[in-house]
């Protein structure tokens, strides 16, 4: 494997950066946290009972989160390898939230 050094900015972030930086990410815990209210736990249970999914389905699909998590590593290995975090993490998220709407 080859060793790249960490990426560095080549100047300091501004305060107004980092401000619209914390703001960002602050909305984007809220939309993230909203979003996996919706599509996990009760509401995901209620939804399938509701469609007349039985307990095995029901409890596959509230146990699809937990078995996403082997993907992590190949991500870290695909953001340690492209060494872009920004697009691998929009690409990944995107694809999550197309996932859901199917």
């Amino acid at each position: 494997m080859v060793y790249l050094p960490p990426c560095r900015p080549e100047h300091g972030v501004g305060r107004d950066d980092l401000h619209r930086g914390l703001r960002l990410v602050v909305f984007d815990g809220m939309a993230t946290q909203v979003m996996a209210t919706l599509a996990g736990g009760v509401f995901l249970t209620a939804y399938g009972l509701s469609l007349g999914a039985s307990g095995s389905v029901v409890g596959l699909i509230a146990a699809l989160p937990f078995l996403a998590q082997v993907f992590q590593v190949p991500g870290i290995l695909l953001v340690e390898r492209l060494r872009r975090r920004r697009a691998v993490t929009v690409a990944a998220a995107f694809g999550a939230r197309v996932a859901l709407l199917v």
